[in-house]
C-alpha cells in the first residue's frame, strides 16, 4: 500500500512540473501572451583606475627616437633594479649606445608614447657623465602641439623634473644626444584605458615568383640583360632629368628626352615592350647650392626664409620632380572629354587654347559636341608636354637617404625622412597644391620609400610617429617599405679578422626580415615591403665585405649564383613582396673593391653564371608562387614547395650549407605523377631539363647539394 501512495504522489509531482508546458503547447482557448525576458547586460563594467602613484613600466616598443641612433632598450632595461623616488642611491649599471661624433650633434630627440592617457607627477633620469640640461614636454592628442615643458637641471645622479600633467606622450630633449639618461623612470598612474593593439594579419598568398625577382640597374644596362627578372630598380640622379643649368629662380624644367645620359621615353618604352617593370629611384642631387645650406637634402626655405627640415613643406622641390615624372610615366591621362556621346566616333576640330594659355587647350568634336580638354598648367618640360604614358607603376623617392657613414650633410633623420616622404607622397596630403606629390599626379601610382640601409625597424617606427603627430591621416605616407641587407659576417682567417659575404641561410637573411614582417602585418598589412639591395661580390678579394671565396670545388661565380637562387627562394617565403638583386652590370672584374663585381654581367660585358640561374629560375617557376617547406627530417637539406593557378607543382631541393654537403638519392612526395628535374647551368637560361622518375607511390628520389635543382611535375 506504501508504494502505491508513493507512486501516486510522484505522478502529481510529475504533472505539476510538467503543466507550464503542457499549457503552453496545448490549445486552451484563451489568447496567450508569451514570457519575454530581458537579456543580461554583457557590457563589461568600467574599470576602475588606481590613483595611487606608482613607477610606470615602460618597454622598448614605447620609445621612438627622432634622429634614429639610440640604443632604445637600454633607457629602461633597468626597471626592476631602480626606484629614485623611494631610493635615489640605487643607480642603474648601464648606458645606452648612442651615434658618437656628429650624430650626437644632432641632439636628443625622444618620444614616449604611453599607450593610454597617464597623469605624471614626474620623470627620472639618470646620467652617468653628462650634466647638460634635459626638457621633458607631454601632450594629450597625436596631432596637439608639445604644451607643458619642464628642464631638469642637469647632474650626475638622479635628476627628479616635477611634471604633474595629464598626458598620452612624454618627450625628452637635450641639445646634444651624448646626453641621453642612462636610465629613464616614469611615476603616475592611469587614467585611460590602453590603445589598442591590432591583430596581426596572417599571410595565406605569397606573390610568384614573376612578381617578386627584381634587380637593379641603369638606363645604361641593356634591355636584354635586366630579363634575368621581371622588375628592374633604376637609379636616376634627379638631375639627369631636371638638369643644374635649367634651374632658374622659378620651378625647374624637366627633360626626358635629351638628357646627358639618354632618351628615358625610349628606354621604358623598349623595357614595357619585353614585359619589365620599371621602378625609377629618382636619388637626392649633390648639388647643394639647390639645398639647404651645407645639406644635400632636397629642401628650400619657408615662407619666412627659415629651414625646417623636419617640415614636409620645405621640400617642394623635391615633391615638385616626383609630380613631373608621375604625371609623365604614370597612368594618369591630363586629357578629359566631357560632354556629348561616349560611344560616338568624335570628328574633333583643330585644338584652340584658352585665354591665350598654351597649357589649357580645348576643341570640340562636330557630331556631338564633346569637348576634349589638354590640361598641362602643372606640367613642366622642355619639349612636347605628354601625359599618362603608362609606363611605371611604382617610383621611389632617394637611396638610402639614412646613410650614416660620411657626413650629417648626407644623412637623413627619421623626421627628416618621413617629412620628405609625406611631401611626395600625395603633396603633404594636399596641403602644398597643385603640382606636388606621386599621388597628385596619378592615384594609381604606388610610392615605395627610399630603400634604407640595413633593416631599421626603430627608424621606420620613427617614420611612423612623424605621421602620427603631422598627418591628418595618421598613416605612414608610402606603398611600399624598403630595405637593404648584405650577407656578411666578421671571420677570423689565420691571424686576422676579415668581413666576408656568407651565404643567406648562415647571415639568416630570412630571419633578418621577420621583426619588420610581423610589424607590418600587425599595423600595415595593405603595404608591401621590398628588399631593393642584397648580392654578393665575386672577387674573391678581402678588400671587399660581400665577396663569396672559394671552396670545395666551387669557383667564386658558381658560389654568387648557387647563393643568389637559394637567396630567391628563401625570401619569397619569408613575407615580403619583393626582392632585387644588386645588380645588372658589374664594374671591373680586376677591382677587388666593395660591389665591383657584384653584377650579373661582368666588366667585359659577358653573363655570369648568376644571370643564367636568374634567369632559369625565372623562366622555371616565374608562374609559381611559395606554398609550404617540405619537413626533411634533417638540418642540411631543404625543399620548398610552389604551386601555379592550375595546379602545377615546383619543388625546389638545396643543402643550405657552405662547406660542399651532398645529399645523395634522397626520396621525397610530390603531389603529381610525372615530373622533370631542371638543373641549373652556365649558358643556359632555361637550365637543363631531364625526365625524373615518379614512383607509384608519388615519389621521386633526387641528389641534393648546395647548388639547388628544381622537380617540375608536368
Amino acid at each position: 500500500m506504501k508504494n502505491v501512495w508513493i507512486r501516486a504522489l510522484s505522478l502529481v509531482l510529475c504533472l505539476l512540473m510538467l503543466a507550464p508546458y503542457l499549457i503552453a503547447c496545448g490549445d486552451t482557448g484563451a489568447e496567450t501572451t508569451p514570457v519575454t525576458t530581458t537579456p543580461a547586460d554583457t557590457t563589461p563594467p568600467p574599470e576602475v583606475l588606481p590613483t595611487d602613484i606608482v613607477k610606470i613600466r615602460i618597454t622598448k616598443d614605447a620609445l621612438y627616437d627622432e634622429n634614429g641612433f639610440i640604443e632604445l632598450e637600454g633607457l629602461v632595461d633597468e626597471f626592476d633594479l631602480v626606484d629614485p623616488a623611494a631610493d635615489p642611491t640605487v643607480y642603474p649599471e648601464s648606458k645606452p649606445k648612442t651615434g658618437g661624433g656628429w650624430k650626437d650633434q644632432l641632439g636628443l630627440a625622444l618620444t614616449i608614447d604611453l599607450g593610454a592617457d597617464y597623469y605624471i607627477s614626474s620623470v627620472f633620469y639618470y646620467n652617468q657623465l653628462s650634466r647638460e640640461n634635459i626638457t621633458v614636454s607631454a601632450k594629450s592628442n597625436r596631432l596637439d602641439h608639445w604644451t607643458t615643458s619642464v628642464t631638469g637641471i642637469g647632474q650626475t645622479r638622479w635628476t627628479e623634473v616635477k611634471m604633474d600633467v595629464e598626458c598620452h606622450y612624454l618627450h625628452l630633449s637635450a641639445p646634444d644626444a651624448s646626453s641621453t639618461p642612462a636610465e629613464i623612470v616614469v611615476y603616475g598612474y592611469r587614467t585611460s584605458a590602453y590603445d589598442p593593439v591590432p591583430t596581426r594579419a596572417e599571410r595565406t598568398e605569397y606573390p610568384t615568383l614573376s612578381e617578386f625577382m627584381g634587380l637593379n640597374g641603369n638606363i645604361a644596362a641593356s634591355v636584354t640583360n635586366l630579363m634575368a627578372g621581371t622588375y628592374v630598380r633604376e637609379y636616376h640622379n634627379w638631375l639627369w632629368t631636371e638638369m643644374s643649368d635649367r634651374w632658374g629662380t622659378d620651378l625647374p624644367y624637366a627633360a626626358y628626352i635629351s638628357t646627358p645620359v639618354g632618351n628615358f621615353d625610349s628606354f621604358y618604352m623598349m623595357a614595357d615592350m619585353k614585359g619589365l617593370k620599371v621602378v625609377p629611384c629618382i636619388m637626392f642631387t649633390d648639388d647643394h647650392a639647390l639645398f639647404e645650406s651645407g645639406q644635400s637634402r632636397p629642401s628650400s626655405p619657408l615662407a619666412d626664409g627659415t629651414y625646417d627640415s623636419d617640415n614636409a613643406l620645405t621640400y617642394n622641390l623635391y615633391a615638385g620632380a616626383i609630380y613631373q615624372y608621375v604625371a609623365r610615366y604614370g597612368s594618369n591621362d591630363f586629357t578629359t572629354i566631357e560632354g556629348g556621346d561616349a560611344n560616338h566616333e568624335h570628328d574633333w576640330g583643330r585644338y584652340a587654347a584658352i585665354e591665350g594659355n598654351d597649357l589649357i587647350k580645348t576643341r570640340t568634336c562636330s557630331g556631338c559636341g564633346a569637348v576634349q580638354t589638354q590640361n598641362y598648367t602643372t606640367i613642366r618640360v622642355s619639349g612636347a608636354k605628354k601625359t599618362g604614358l603608362g609606363y611605371i607603376d611604382y617610383i621611389e623617392l632617394g637611396n638610402e637617404p639614412n646613410l650614416d657613414w660620411e657626413h650629417v650633410d648626407d644623412y637623413h633623420s627619421p623626421f627628416q625622412l618621413a617629412a620628405l616622404t609625406s611631401a611626395s607622397y600625395d603633396g603633404h596630403e594636399g596641403a602644398m597644391g597643385a603640382g606636388y606629390g606621386a599621388k597628385t599626379a596619378d592615384p594609381n601610382i604606388k610610392v615605395a620609400m627610399g630603400g634604407l640601409a640595413g633593416i631599421p625597424l626603430d627608424y621606420i617606427r620613427s617614420m611612423d610617429l612623424w605621421a602620427k603627430f603631422n598627418r591628418q591621416d595618421g598613416e605612414l605616407p608610402m606603398d611600399v617599405i624598403n630595405v637593404h641587407s648584405y650577407c656578411e659576417e666578421n671571420v677570423k682567417i689565420g691571424n686576422r679578422y676579415y668581413v666576408v659575404g656568407v651565404s643567406p641561410e648562415q647571415f639568416g637573411l630570412a630571419e633578418a626580415l621577420q621583426d619588420l614582417v610581423e610589424w607590418r602585418d600587425t599595423y600595415y598589412p595593405d603595404k608591401e615591403i621590398w628588399l631593393t639591395e642584397f648580392g654578393w661580390d665575386t672577387s674573391g678579394k678581402y678588400s671587399s665585405s660581400v665577396s663569396v671565396h672559394e671552396y670545395a670545388d666551387y669557383t667564386t661565380r658558381q658560389i654568387q649564383a648557387m647563393w643568389l637562387v637559394r637567396a630567391y627562394l628563401l625570401l619569397s617565403a619569408s613575407g615580403i613582396d619583393k626582392a632585387h638583386w644588386f645588380m645588372c652590370d658589374g664594374q671591373n672584374d680586376d677591382d677587388g673593391g666593395r660591389f665591383a663585381t657584384c653584377g650579373l654581367i661582368d666588366g667585359n660585358g659577358r653573363k655570369k653564371e648568376s644571370w643564367y640561374y636568374m634567369r632559369t629560375l625565372l623562366t622555371t617557376m616565374g608562374d609559381m608562387a611559395f606554398v609550404e617547406e617540405i619537413e626533411t627530417g634533417r638540418d642540411d637539406l631543404m625543399i620548398y614547395h610552389y604551386k601555379n593557378a592550375e595546379g602545377k607543382s615546383g619543388y625546389a631541393v638545396w643543402c643550405p650549407t657552405s662547406d660542399g654537403t651532398k645529399v645523395e638519392n634522397y626520396t621525397f612526395t610530390i603531389d603529381g605523377s610525372a615530373a622533370d628535374l631542371v638543373e641549373f647551368a652556365d649558358k643556359q637560361d632555361h637550365g637543363i631539363t631531364s625526365a625524373l622518375t615518379v614512383n607509384p607511390d608519388g615519389t621521386v628520389t633526387v641528389n641534393a647539394s648546395e647548388r639547388p635543382v628544381l622537380v617540375i611535375t608536368k
